[in-house]
């Protein structure tokens, strides 16, 4: 996701906010408050839209009916301008990841080398889409089998999937979750929780000392989160390490604590 794209997605909630906050006032008294303090009480006025006010008690429904429409007026007024702003800034905008310059250029210019994106302190997502294909598109990624014949793409997969088994679980395999902005994302291990009615995953990631792995692993994380995917409540991450070793007994738990 680029800094357009996380633009274009706060306008969308700046104006979702406006429609909501307005459907809010219309069922809002008007009018404001004031209090004031006296041997540590409090004593309300509530006025009304004519400026005629009155004494209520501090229990009064009214107080909290005022309160939520001066947050929701202050919400709106600043929901709308802010929308006024991120549109003249999307009008102006200007693309400056150079994955994405590189895609608008002609074809004397697509051979760009991964460590010129990277040393522009970005991450090389041109092939992004290959690096997190659903098995049914690269069937040929899958050269591990476990005991009962799936497939699956390393031996640490193979490993996971095991202690899937030994917790009685039954996870889906590179599920399909496409974000808002089209990110086509396949998680490792995908798994119903009915406690909390929804689909959680896993995505094992290999050596992050790898550059590339890093670069793209950031990059997930980052739309994830972006999207309202959250670490431990929807989805964890696991890793290995420099030489390729995984902690089964740290990833079971991690499993049997959020994945269930």
């Amino acid at each position: 996701m680029n800094f357009r794209d996380v633009l274009e997605l706060e306008s969308r909630n700046v104006l979702e906010t406006m429609q909501k906050c307005g459907q809010l006032l219309k069922h809002l008294p008007k009018g404001r408050m004031s209090v004031q303090t006296k041997n540590n009480r409090n004593y309300y006025r509530a006025f009304d839209s004519e400026g005629v006010g009155r004494a209520i008690t501090k229990n009064a429904k009214l107080i909290e009916q005022l309160t939520s429409r001066h947050v929701a007026e202050a919400a709106m007024k600043n929901a709308a301008y802010n929308a006024k702003m991120l549109d003249e800034m999307l009008r102006n905008y200007k693309v400056y990841d150079p994955n994405e310059i590189v895609r608008m250029l002609s074809p004397a210019y697509q051979n760009i080398s991964p460590e010129s994106i990277e040393a522009m302190g970005f991450p090389y997502l041109l092939d992004v889409n290959d690096e997190t294909s659903a098995p049914d598109l690269h069937p040929e990624h899958l050269t591990q089998t476990d005991t009962t014949g799936s497939k699956r793409r390393s031996k640490s997969e193979l490993s996971i999937g095991a202690i899937y088994r030994e917790l009685n679980l039954s996870p889906s395999y590179e599920d399909t979750i496409v974000l808002p902005d089209g990110f086509v994302f396949h998680p490792d291990f995908s798994l119903y929780c009915p406690l909390h009615r929804k689909k959680k995953f896993q995505e094992h990631v290999g050596n992050l000392t790898d550059p590339k792995v890093l670069s793209l692993t950031t990059y997930k994380f980052t739309e994830l989160v972006t999207f309202g995917y959250y670490p431990f409540e929807d989805f964890i991450f696991t890793f290995e390490d420099a030489d390729g070793n995984i902690n089964l007994q740290e990833i079971k738990i991690l499993i049997e604590t959020f994945m269930t």
